[in-house]
């Protein structure tokens, strides 16, 4: 991959504190005709006021701020909703389901305001997401800590001439990724399997003792399987997003400690925190079952599984993303109706659920519609319903014995 830019204009988009200013001046002393820099704000921890500051001293002229929150809750983590998008049970996808986001925010913004090459800053799956991003979107892209031999020396001297502070997650042994949706905490000590997670490693979920005693009830309304009110108020995604990341998060909930298999065929650790995805998903799951017959669950969790692998895979922008969105659409249109959690202690439960869209109802449930129902019936159905399994097990036996 050639580094010479040759006079382009290059927007860098802000990732990472202290390797930032390292990047800008490999893109300038490679022939860059400027290397500006994006932030765009996906709900992450709170940034420095001297950020602005430190990246200019770097060599960038222009500093470009977007919040991207509305953007990245209604056309990204609405879907991510819709199929309960988990991987390998514990990883509520938030940092595989903004890197799309992130590559066609500062890809429309080059293309709109004429620069030729995006840059960024990620590593490891990472990388491979935010590459087949700008792929697909036809964007002349960077991706800077492969394409430049960065010398750890060179990254803190660079940031102790600009008193850039060591903070957890901006430089070695952690790396951090955070946004509305989750936090992700990598590498360092992690990578050693028979050491617990530190206590500092936590940011969203961290159990304050004494601040929180008593269970609290908190209600989620949902309109084709997306929230749209939180304990009877009417507001934006992000907005309930960042409220139960709050309620739930102080709690200690939503946290987990997960080896999981990566992109690129390798067993990784990391931790994640997801207050807010864990409360809303066990929600949406649970007013799916009061509204899908089994057939259609069955076809649900097949989908769900199908949409999170293809997300994690870096496959947002695959056309195979556009059929399973138009099914889960179909298939949420029913996903209408108000779930209640009860939080507590590092845990939560569903303690109501009500939907226009319910298929129970107490009358003719079976314990209750025996006058309808014969057991001659059920004789009948279940020799005709299990044909598929006692016709497999006779063959099989069969087949066993002639090759004995």
């Amino acid at each position: 991959m050639s580094t010479q830019l040759n006079g382009k204009k290059t927007l860098v988009l802000f990732y990472n504190r202290r390797y930032h200013p390292v990047v800008i001046r490999k893109l300038l002393e490679s022939g860059a005709a400027k290397a500006d820099t994006v932030i765009v704000n996906l709900g992450e921890f709170p940034r420095s006021e001297s950020l602005t500051a430190e990246i200019r001293a770097a060599g960038s002229e222009n500093v470009v701020n977007i919040d991207g929150r509305k953007i990245f809750s209604e056309n990204y983590i609405s879907w991510a909703i819709r199929a309960n998008a988990c991987y390998q049970e514990k990883y509520y996808l938030s940092a595989a389901i903004a890197r799309p986001c992130l590559a066609e925010i500062t890809a429309s913004l080059a293309k709109r305001d004429g620069w030729d090459t995006v840059v960024h800053e990620f590593r490891g799956n990472d990388m491979v997401r935010m590459n087949m991003g700008y792929q697909a979107l036809e964007t002349d892209f960077l991706p800077a800590l492969s394409a430049f031999d960065i010398d750890e020396a060179e990254v803190k001297k660079t940031a102790d001439s600009l008193k850039i502070p060591e903070e957890f997650g901006t430089c070695n042994p952690f790396s951090v990724s955070d946004n509305i949706w989750g936090r992700s905490i990598e590498c360092g000590p992690l990578e050693d399997l028979e050491i617990p997670a530190a206590a500092e490693s936590y940011g969203v979920c961290r159990r304050v003792a004494g601040e929180v005693s008593e269970p609290e009830l908190v209600s989620i309304r949902f309109r084709d399987g997306v929230p749209v009110e939180l304990n009877g108020s009417r507001c934006p995604l992000h907005e309930i997003i960042e409220a139960l990341n709050k309620k739930a998060g102080v709690r200690g909930i939503g946290r987990y400690d997960l080896v999981e298999d990566g992109t690129v065929g390798f067993k990784t650790r990391a931790i994640y925190e997801h207050p807010a995805a864990a409360c809303i998903i066990a929600a949406h799951k649970e007013l799916e079952h009061l509204v899908l017959n089994k057939h259609e669950l069955e076809f649900k969790n097949s989908l769900d599984q199908l949409f999170s692998k293809k997300l994690y895979d870096g496959l947002w922008f695959d056309p195979v993303m556009e059929h399973v969105k138009a099914a889960l659409a179909s298939l949420n249109q029913f996903v209408t109706g108000e779930i209640v959690l009860e939080l507590s202690d590092k845990t939560f439960e569903i303690v109501k659920r009500s939907s226009p869209y319910s298929l129970y109802k107490g009358a003719v449930s079976v314990y209750n519609y025996g006058h309808r129902f014969s057991s001659g019936d059920a004789a009948g159905y279940g020799n005709t319903f299990n044909l598929h399994t006692s016709w497999t097990n006779k063959m099989r036996r069969m087949i066993c014995r002639q090759n004995s």
